[in-house]
């Protein structure tokens, strides 16, 4: 089971991995091949500027005509031999009634360009040219046709010292390198990433491990300490009600069966039996009350609620249970506060705690409330309790065995702690045994 958990959430994490790696790779390709290309356009154009600079400084001041008739034995027609050479790329250069004044060696590419006149161009070479004459620098791959080659080519005017146009620089540049360098940053890439996903999916497996491992075993703790409550519970019910039904069933058999006939002792056991089904008919209340207020789903009537008007009717009705032993209830308070609650479940939990501190407060005792600061405290000066029942006193069924607490179910505090719970009030317990108890309520 473990083993399936750690080896299902590396899998979720290793699957997400990879979905994400190939986002960022797929992105990243698309940027780096646009870039690589962005950068190769704009050197290719800053070269293509730096000639188109250079020719226009001897365009200017040469005849080119008479130079070119000379064969370019000076130096510009030497400059134009060796212009590819320079450009690093095959440059050529049309003049204003475009002509083309020179070609490139075609270094570089599959089959070198000597002889290239005008009308050899592409059919969309004119309108390129065209564009560039208008002052534009243009791009284009129209030309890999001719160059047997895929290429990118630059055109570039070349302006005289007035600032006007007087030819065009063409610059060629194969592609290939281009591609082969972005090809080769990808691959980089992508085994980069591939290293990355095994790397962290040995990774996440380790630490999968380590995760679910304490998780796992709590689950296990969680379940084992579930089914123990669950198994105490049954017992306990099972204890609670046997007490009572064996009485019931006693009683009415004897009854049945004539065995008591005297009137005083049939109306005796009659007592006894009604007695019995009202401790049955409280044990199955607080029951239901139990396992609504322990149900996430259950939903309390919230409104706002005034404490003192909460602790005043709750203390009234608590008087008339202390009138059998004549205690006194005293109420200190400094303000009143609103709350968001459920009236008739806070009044309850405040009944529960009233009606344990009047149940084992000595005959003609105080129970003292005392409200201060949002703070509220239930104190009775009786038999109190022992620091080793202390904590659990808010668990299901658990009370103590003394003459005082015969009549209860043990639930009592178990409902109290829930319904304080569902308020996000804070409850707990003090107590120093044979002296007093106190139970504080954190609003």
């Amino acid at each position: 089971m473990r083993n399936k958990t750690t080896l299902k959430l590396s899998s979720y994490f290793a699957i997400s991995l990879f979905i994400f790696a190939v986002i960022i790779g797929g992105t990243f390709s698309y940027l780096f091949r646009k870039q690589t290309i962005e950068t190769h356009k704009t050197q290719l154009s800053n070269r293509a500027k730096s000639i188109s600079t250079t020719v226009s400084d001897y365009m200017g001041n040469i005849n080119i005509k008479s130079k070119m008739g000379g064969g370019m034995g000076s130096g510009f027609g030497a400059y134009m031999r060796s212009l590819s050479s320079i450009a690093g790329a095959d440059a050529w250069v049309i003049d204003k009634d475009k002509n083309l004044i020179t070609a490139g060696s075609g270094k570089g590419f599959k089959n070198g360009i000597h002889d290239v006149s005008y009308a050899n161009l592409p059919e969309d070479a004119d309108k390129i040219i065209s564009e560039v004459f208008l002052d534009k620098t243009v791009f284009s791959e129209d030309f890999s046709g001719l160059l047997e080659e895929p290429t990118l080519t630059v055109g570039v005017p070349i302006k005289d010292r007035g600032n006007q146009i007087m030819g065009v620089v063409l610059l060629h540049s194969p592609v290939v390198g281009t591609n082969e360098a972005v090809k080769s940053g990808i691959g980089i890439l992508f085994l980069s990433i591939l290293l990355g996903i095994i790397v962290s999916f040995l990774l996440s497996l380790w630490l999968s491990k380590k995760f679910t491992s304490p998780i796992l075993q709590k689950e296990a703790e969680d379940a084992i300490r579930l089914d123990k409550i669950r198994r105490d519970f049954v017992a306990n019910i099972s204890h609670e009600l046997k007490t009572p039904v064996t009485v019931m069933r006693g009683s009415l058999e004897a009854l049945t069966d004539k065995v008591v006939t005297e009137p005083k002792m049939v109306e005796s056991y009659h007592k006894q039996m009604l007695k019995e089904s009202i401790y049955l008919q409280r044990l199955i209340g607080d029951l239901l009350d139990l396992s609504k207020l322990q149900n996430a789903d259950f939903e309390m009537e919230k409104s706002n609620v005034s404490i003192f008007e909460l602790l005043h009717e709750t203390i009234r009705s608590a008087k008339h249970i202390g009138k059998s032993k004549n205690i006194k209830i005293e109420f200190e308070k400094d303000k009143d506060f609103i709350i968001e609650g459920d009236y008739g479940r806070l009044r309850q939990m405040l009944m529960i705690i009233l009606d344990n501190a009047i149940k084992f407060s000595p005959k003609d005792g105080v129970v003292k409330v005392l409200l201060r600061n949002r703070e509220l405290t239930i104190k009775d000066y009786g038999i109190g309790i022992s620091k080793d029942e202390l904590p659990f006193i808010f668990e299901r069924f658990y009370k103590s065995r003394t003459e005082e607490n015969k009549s209860g179910t043990g639930l009592g505090l178990a409902i109290a702690k829930q319904i304080a719970h569902r308020h996000n009030i804070n409850l707990w317990a003090k107590s120093i045994e044979g002296t007093e108890t106190e139970f504080k309520f954190k609003f």
